[in-house]
Parts: structure tokens; C-alpha cells; sequence
């Protein structure tokens, strides 16, 4: 059998998986190595496309790794075009399964794979085309289950978080904007915020130390703005959220909030800046953290990055809702 013979065969097995995917790429896995190279590169995308489709009708949950799948396919392809294509193939079909749990982890293996390798803008541009889709229905006949898609949604911001990827922690944030709750109340600050601040927008990044089962990664980048968001971490010795702005800034002052409920969790807090993401310089300091802090900087403090630290005594949870930075 030729290359060619190979693929057809391969095609006609895989109609009888439907249901079945993970079992059709453990038996089939053999088989296509047999054809892969040999055939053009659209035809290669159209069947990893097909294999993806009989993988999305097939029952699954997060205790099923998804990721070695994506990698022994990737292994396949031959030029960075191709990737992107295979990229938005995966990400467009398990979108609109009706299940998130693939969906969920193949946002985090593109965030692997491409934000963490230099390559952020490949996976927000293929993003981008498959977040358009949202709403439209796919392989099962139905639109995305909402409870499955906010927990890849969350899942994927806190995996840009951890990779440090502004551009895919932006895309992302917009994306998941509908889960949002940020708008649900008002949140907004009640303190005086001196003449001549101005809030630095919300174009850079929020990093928490740590999440949990408590935690909204799609408000995350919420707690930048005037409406305010919200964060969780775990229980941890000294739990802290690190804002990155987009560009660094002749800083004027920080407002930090906490969010409704168990306050007293959050006493004793330090604020601290940095120009380069590795040195830290005090900035602010307290025992007993307000609900509202307001923070003066003084005269010609610069920051690209601004962290906001417990520090406890015992392991606990941080919650906020906001860290709204300023300039002059």
C-alpha cells in the first residue's frame, strides 16, 4: 500500500470511531505515521481536523489528558503556518463540543507551546479567529455548555498568568468577559483619589501566586479597573498578586481594596515596586490593612511592576478587589 492508500484506509476506519476518539488515536496512531508526510499539508490539518471532531463526541472530563494527543500530532508539523492552522483547528472544534473539558486543555497546551516558546502572537491571532465563534454550534449540535467553558476560560488566564504572556492574559480576559461579575455591583472606590492621578489602563497583566476552587481568573484583570474584580488565592505563608503594566510608569499611587467578606484575613501587607520584575524596592507598609488603601508614592518612584504581599503568620487565603495603579 502506498501513502495514499494508507490515508483512505485510515479515513474509512475512523468513521466507525465516533463516540470512541481516544480509541481511534491509540489504534490509528500507527496507521498514520504511514501517510503523514507523504501527503500535502492541507490534507494533513483536514485529518488531524477529522480525528479532533471524533474526539469531541467522545464522553470525557479533566482526569483525561488531552495534552498527549497534541503533542504527538504537533510532532508532525512542518512550518510555523501550519501550526497556527493546526492550532485554530483544535481549538475551533473543541470549542464548540458542548464540553470545555478539551477545549479547556488545549488552551493550556497552547500556552505551552506557543506563549512560553516566544510565540504569543500565533496563539492569540488563532484565539482570536476561534473566540469569534462563541455561541454557534459545532460536533454535538449544541453551543458550548457556559458552567464547562468558564472553567476553561479560568483554567487558561491563570496558565497565561503562570507563562507571563500579556498578550494571551489580554485575549483571553476579553474572551471570558462574559463570565465577569464585576458589573454585578458597585464595587467602585468611595476613597478620594488625589488631584492630577491618572489610572493607568488596564492594558498589562494581573499574576496571582497561586488559585483555587474560590478563585475567577476572568476577573482577575478587573481588579485594574474602576469596577473592580476578584481574586482568590489558596492558603499560603505569604500569598501576593503581581500587577505588570504594559509599559513602566512614573508612578503616583496605588489604591488597594479588599473584597466583601473575611477581611480580617488580611492584616499585615507590603507593596512593593520593580523596574525589571527581579529587584523589588519597598513601597508601603501595614499592620492592619484598611478596606480602602490609599498609597502616595514618593516624588520619582518608577514601576513596570507593583506586588501586593500578606504577610501572615500562619498559612492563609488573599482576596482583593482592586489594585487600581496611577501615574502622573
Amino acid at each position: 500500500m502506498q501513502p495514499v492508500d494508507w490515508y483512505v484506509y485510515a479515513k474509512d476506519a475512523l468513521s466507525h470511531y465516533q463516540g470512541n476518539g481516544f480509541a481511534a488515536f491509540d489504534i490509528l496512531k500507527d496507521v498514520q505515521n504511514k501517510f503523514l508526510m507523504d501527503i500535502p499539508p492541507a490534507d494533513r490539518i483536514a485529518w488531524f481536523r477529522d480525528l479532533h471532531e471524533a474526539i469531541a463526541t467522545t464522553p470525557t472530563s479533566w482526569a483525561v489528558k488531552f495534552q498527549p494527543v497534541l503533542d504527538s500530532q504537533s510532532a508532525f508539523l512542518a512550518n510555523p503556518q501550519e501550526k497556527a492552522a493546526y492550532l485554530e483547528t483544535v481549538l475551533s472544534t473543541h470549542l464548540k463540543t458542548g464540553d470545555g473539558t478539551n477545549f479547556g486543555q488545549a488552551l493550556e497546551w497552547g500556552v505551552k507551546n506557543f506563549v512560553e516558546n516566544g510565540q504569543a502572537d500565533v496563539f492569540s491571532n488563532a484565539f482570536a479567529k476561534v473566540a469569534q465563534q462563541t455561541g454557534k454550534t459545532g460536533t454535538s449540535g449544541k453551543a458550548p455548555d457556559p458552567k464547562k467553558l468558564k472553567e476553561a476560560y479560568g483554567k487558561a488566564i491563570y496558565a497565561t498568568e503562570t507563562a507571563r504572556s500579556i498578550p494571551a492574559f489580554q485575549a483571553l480576559s476579553k474572551a471570558a468577559a462574559s463570565f465577569s461579575g464585576a458589573n454585578a455591583t458597585n464595587n467602585t472606590v468611595k476613597a478620594s483619589i488625589p488631584q492630577g492621578w491618572k489610572l493607568v489602563p488596564a492594558d498589562g497583566m494581573v499574576r496571582c501566586s497561586t488559585t483555587s476552587q474560590w478563585d475567577s481568573p476572568w476577573d482577575h484583570i478587573n481588579l485594574l479597573r474602576p469596577c473592580g474584580g476578584a481574586q482568590h488565592t489558596d492558603k499560603e505563608a505569604n500569598p501576593n498578586v503581581i500587577v505588570e503594566l504594559k509599559n513602566g510608569v512614573n508612578l503616583a499611587g496605588l489604591v488597594v481594596t479588599k473584597r466583601d467578606g473575611n477581611e480580617n484575613r488580611m492584616k499585615k501587607m507590603e507593596v512593593s515596586t520593580s523596574t525589571d520584575g527581579a529587584t523589588w524596592f519597598p513601597l508601603a507598609a501595614t499592620e492592619n490593612m484598611p478596606k480602602e488603601w490609599v498609597i502616595t508614592a514618593p516624588e520619582g518612584t518608577k514601576a513596570k511592576w507593583i506586588k501586593v504581599e500578606a504577610k501572615n503568620a500562619q498559612p492563609e487565603f488573599m482576596h482583593l478587589r482592586h489594585i487600581l495603579v496611577y501615574e502622573k
